[in-house]
């Protein structure tokens, strides 16, 4: 009789536990239809992984800069080629009509260590210090090479930041699925793609995002962690944005530790609601396992 009861409630457990994995993706899926956008949304915790609109790939835009850094870092970590090292940028390196905090401050060119060229790539998602990462370090063949050969089968890169501002339309060329952008933050966070400073150095720069304080972050409670990197494209022909996007990795106070990637296509939204778009569903996450995981 005790063992009939025990069954019981670790079956009633389990149901529960389904049910609440379907209403997150119902509650996404909801949530996301009131919109004139296309919305992709990947979460993975403890091996288990939900899906929304994932049947596709997206434009990555500057989400690129994260694993364009875990292939420069592992080519460095190869080499031996120390993160203090300096690199020289010069006035030709730093393209004008792009997003560059590095141009604002240094329009005649500088010299920085390897690991400040990073954090301006990732953390302050600067253009000219990705390229300078490409033409440097790590070409985008044999970036989208590596990640194809780590797993990551959806990963197209093929293009620079300088390509996709010649050619607008070039952004769809860096592309991937939102299931493995999320899946790459997860191995990332485990420490199975990185090891010592080069793990450290793209750690520190995706803690320290200065991008998208308004998205995935947003409906964090205080004391979570975040490594993250944003996206944003442009608007084509008929005003429609081509990415809008936020990936990361979580730790919420608690311990619970997901990484997410949402993915906004198409959108017919301002710039301003793609961005409560993202902040909604990561909120939609958060308080799904605030409520449903073990404690």
């Amino acid at each position: 009789m005790m063992r009939a009861a025990i069954t019981i409630i670790l079956l009633s457990a389990a149901l529960t536990q389904i049910s609440a994995a379907d209403s997150i993706k119902q509650n996404i899926r909801e949530f996301i239809s009131q919109y004139d956008a296309t919305v992709g949304v990947a979460v993975i915790t403890d091996g288990d992984t939900t899906e929304i609109n994932c049947g596709r790939t997206y434009p990555l835009a500057s989400v690129m800069k994260f694993p364009q850094a875990l292939a420069a870092c592992d080519a460095m970590q190869e080499k031996g080629t120390p993160l203090d090292s300096i690199i020289s940028l010069t006035k030709s390196d730093l393209h004008e009509n792009t997003y560059s905090p590095i141009k604002e401050l240094f329009p005649e060119g500088t010299e920085m260590p390897i690991d400040s060229l990073l954090f301006y790539s990732i953390a302050k998602s600067d253009n000219n210090a990705c390229d300078k990462i490409f033409s440097t370090f790590i070409s985008p063949a044999a970036t989208e090479e590596y990640l194809r050969k780590s797993g990551f089968e959806s990963f197209t890169v093929s293009v620079t930041e300088d390509d996709m501002h010649r050619n607008p339309s070039a952004i769809n060329s860096n592309s991937a699925t939102p299931t493995d952008v999320a899946a790459l933050f997860q191995r990332f966070a485990d420490g199975k793609m990185l090891s010592g400073e080069y793990f450290r150095s793209v750690w520190n720069a995706l803690v320290n995002c200065q991008t998208g304080t308004d998205q995935l972050k947003k409906p964090l409670p205080a004391g979570s962690i975040i490594l993250h990197k944003t996206g944003t494209g442009f608007r084509d022909g008929n005003g429609r944005i081509t990415a809008q996007n936020d990936a990361g990795w979580i730790r919420l106070p608690d311990g619970t530790e997901y990484s997410i990637a949402v993915f906004i296509t198409g959108s017919a939204e301002s710039d301003t609601t793609n961005s409560a778009i993202i902040a909604g569903i990561s909120g939609i996450v958060c308080d799904y396992f605030n409520a449903h995981l073990p404690k």
